[in-house]
């Protein structure tokens, strides 16, 4: 009879086992189909490999919400994101749960997003994501006039996305080279406080993009050398006048002077007690001219 409770008791214990079992088996065969391993690299361009070691991820959960648009439009529905982690490398790997994603990779001033889900009834254990740049690097130089001489300092840039009209990258540092996604953008160079010069460039991918500034610019030298022994109390006065009666440049000084300008028609006004003299002048990129005051 003992014999047989016992007996009992080890068939009752075998198949509670294996209920048991198979309830963990079954959890952790839900739970794994609810995981999915994502694969990142970052590419140059479609054909590179993944080099990109600087590159930075950013990924995003995503949300989404109603919006307040009609039905069937871009406004109908909007995402809400948080950040969830970030890393740097050329290749990533890691785990998910169900869910929205936003990835985000940059490279330099270059830029990749995407968007994807994990889904549960995706039979697939993993999903690769291949971030491709194409990427194109850009060096910057300004010069005067024809002048091969590059100008090191004193310049300020503004690159902006010809299509979007926005700025991706503001410098004075023409040392650095910088990295863009390939395309046409917008380049406003800033020379002291004298001109603004634009230009229209294309940067193309896996390439060296060298893009020179010529600002059109020139130079007036104010020359009292033939007065210096006759100034006393009351130095001379320079007006330099341009376009539409515009004043660029009022110097009183009792020493020489270099004033640069942008290229035009200018007309020159010099005070100096009773003394008066005016003349006229045109300005040419790279020029320099020297006045003196007449006697």
């Amino acid at each position: 009879m003992v014999k047989s409770i016992n007996f009992s008791y080890r068939i009752f214990a075998n198949a509670l086992f294996a209920i048991v079992l198979s309830i963990v088996t079954s959890v952790g065969v839900s739970q794994a189909a609810n995981l999915m391993r994502i694969n990142m690299s970052a590419h140059i361009i479609e054909s590179s490999i993944a080099n990109l070691k600087a590159t930075e991820w950013t990924l995003y959960k995503s949300t989404s919400i109603v919006g307040d648009g009609e039905e069937g439009t871009d406004d109908e529905s909007n995402l809400i994101s948080s950040k969830i982690q970030s890393f740097t490398g050329a290749i990533q790997s890691i785990i998910l749960p169900v869910g929205q994603y936003i990835l985000k990779a940059q490279y330099g001033h270059a830029v990749r997003v995407k968007i994807f889900k994990v889904v549960a009834e995706d039979k697939q254990s993993f999903l690769n994501l291949k971030m491709t740049f194409n990427l194109g690097a850009l060096k910057l130089s300004s010069s005067l006039g024809n002048s091969k001489d590059v100008i090191s300092t004193d310049v300020n840039y503004i690159i902006r996305n010809t299509e979007t009209g926005k700025i991706v990258l503001e410098t004075s540092d023409i040392s650095k080279t910088y990295y863009l996604n390939q395309g046409e953008y917008n380049v406003t160079a800033h020379y002291k406080d004298i001109i603004v010069t634009e230009a229209n460039i294309k940067i193309l991918a896996n390439n060296m993009n060298d893009v020179s500034i010529k600002h059109k610019v020139g130079q007036i030298d104010l020359n009292i050398d033939n007065i210096k022994d006759d100034i006393t109390d009351i130095p001379p006065t320079w007006h330099i006048i341009g376009a539409k009666n515009r004043i660029d440049k009022n110097v009183t000084s009792v020493t020489n002077e270099n004033i640069l300008l942008p290229a035009g028609d200018y007309q020159l006004l010099i005070e100096w007690g009773d003394f008066t003299y005016a003349t006229e002048f045109g300005m040419h990129p790279g020029q320099v001219i020297e006045f003196k005051i007449p006697k």
